[in-house]
């Protein structure tokens, strides 16, 4: 989860600066619309007709490949492997869901570029920004982690 708001971050940082460095143009205001009206129409259409059509959802010929990934990971003998193959798997995933997401925080940033702040204000926001963002992930983790610490406890007392 970690490497996931770093990436995004990153991400944001890299759409921030650019459009810093291209300045305040209306040409760049229409494409950014533009990306995030056909996210948003690509992502509706997949809502009454997955897997018809262009998509920016994971294509199901690629999911078997990264389930296999993750159970690598699973069982590796090395720790330190692991952690390398997670966070690496976690960046790979990222820039996966960062096309599918791409037109929000493209969206935003832009329009922080808008309010002209001073430098380290606008990486605030993004942080902000990053914050509300990992909010469910952080939420479906902790969901996770008290669920198998209970099935952990009553399966030690089970057995006891």
């Amino acid at each position: 989860m970690l490497v996931e708001g770093l990436a995004y971050f990153v991400f944001m940082a890299a759409w921030l600066n650019l459009f810093l460095w291209i300045g305040l143009s209306r040409a760049s205001e229409i494409a950014i619309a533009a990306i995030a009206v056909a996210a948003g129409a690509l992502n509706l259409k997949d809502f009454w007709a997955l897997g018809v059509g262009p998509s920016l959802s994971i294509p199901q010929a690629a999911k078997p490949d990264i389930y296999a990934r993750m159970r690598r990971i699973l069982q590796a003998d090395n720790l330190w492997g692991a952690l390398v193959g997670a966070v690496l798997l976690a960046i790979l995933v990222q820039i996966v869901e960062l096309f599918c997401t791409s037109g929000f925080p493209a969206l935003y940033t832009r329009i922080l570029t808008l309010r002209q702040l001073q430098g380290w204000d606008y990486y605030g926001y993004l942080l902000l920004y990053n914050l509300a963002y990992m909010l469910d992930d952080i939420a479906v983790l902790a969901v996770g982690v008290v669920t198998l610490s209970s099935s952990a406890c009553n399966a030690t007392r089970a057995a006891g």
